[in-house]
């Protein structure tokens, strides 16, 4: 895989929930589910967006 793949594979799965990170930036919350729990972890952590984090760990753990 080469730089460009690369870039495009995170820039894509950070576009497909930056609705979620928009709605948590705004309001302060966020409905997490086990879908795209792990992505929208990827992207706050991204962000550091760190109480989202903890938002999606926890989603993580009660699905788990």
């Amino acid at each position: 895989m080469n730089e460009r793949e690369i870039e495009d594979t995170v820039g894509k799965e950070i576009f497909h929930h930056t609705p979620y990170s928009i709605k948590y930036i705004y309001t302060g919350t966020v409905n997490v589910n086990l879908d795209i729990a792990e992505d929208l972890w990827r992207a706050a952590d991204q962000y550091l967006l760190d109480h989202l984090k903890s938002i999606c760990e926890y989603a993580i753990l009660l699905l788990l």
